[in-house]
């Protein structure tokens, strides 16, 4: 976190994990999240990229897939190790309006029922223009689909496994104060039942002074707050009997590692 001559704040937050294998359906040899934020004093409208985050060496049930980056959120020339244009409360929404439209769409085309309502409960909100009261919350993701064939069954930066779960690639949620990238997100499903996080990361803060926001204590003329989360993971077993009629313990508890 820097702080500059001018009053604003600088924000970058990142994190990497190398050799992932969840299960033996999820791999990937490098991941990186890396999200920064700029916060200008007296403002609300705070500034973000993604420059940085990428997919290396990713793996679905064994097939190799290449992310496709979605162009308004990641644009062309931004490389690895560039800063990347800065994007603002209306790109974000933008990306995400259509994100949410292609989505509800390929849920449908699927003919799945239960898929088509939970994509719509999931994402309908976003889909709509102009968007509902929410809180002023934006869901969308660095993802827009894979290059080439779609081996398995996806639909944008969503992929469901069968006898796994769905995964998750890419989600950014932004509120008016907040930023939070997770790279890979896992729902699994039988026989293992839980949740799997990799690479989150965010901050965020307002250019409003402390106290015209009646801040119950006092604090700068700025206020800011970062957060990073390299792998979480909690995760159960399905109750099934042994042959010695016993059962699996209901839960397997999970580990957590966050970074520095």
């Amino acid at each position: 976190m820097e702080h500059r001559a001018d009053g604003s704040i600088s924000i970058l937050t990142t994190a990497v994990v190398e050799d992932l294998n969840i299960l033996e359906v999820v791999t990937a040899e490098r991941i990186v999240a890396q999200v920064s934020i700029s916060i200008p004093k007296g403002s609300s409208d705070f500034q973000i990229s993604l420059a940085g985050s990428r997919f290396e060496g990713l793996r679905l049930a064994g097939r190799h897939r290449q992310p496709t980056l979605n162009a308004a959120l990641n644009p062309p020339g931004t490389g690895p190790g560039g800063h990347g244009l800065p994007l603002t409360w209306q790109n974000v929404q933008q990306a995400g309006q259509s994100q949410a439209k292609k989505l509800i769409e390929r849920f449908k085309a699927c003919g799945d029922k239960d898929a088509d309502r939970w994509a719509q409960k999931r994402h309908g909100w976003m889909a709509v223009d102009p968007l509902p009261e929410n809180g002023g919350k934006l869901l969308c993701s660095l993802v827009d689909g894979f290059d080439g064939e779609q081996s398995n069954k996806s639909c944008g930066h969503i992929v469901e496994i069968p006898g796994f779960g769905r995964i998750f690639l890419g989600e950014l949620r932004v509120s008016p104060d907040s930023v939070q990238l997770v790279a890979v997100r896992a729902e699994l499903g039988c026989p293992v039942k839980g949740s799997v996080g990799v690479c989150a990361v965010g901050g965020g803060g307002t250019g409003e002074d402390a106290n015209d926001r009646q801040a119950l204590t006092p604090g700068p003329s700025i206020k800011a707050s970062t957060a990073t989360t390299c792998v979480e993971v909690w995760m159960w077993r399905s109750r099934a009997p042994t042959r010695h009629g016993n059962n699996f313990p209901p839960a397997v508890p999970g580990t957590t590692r966050r970074g520095e």
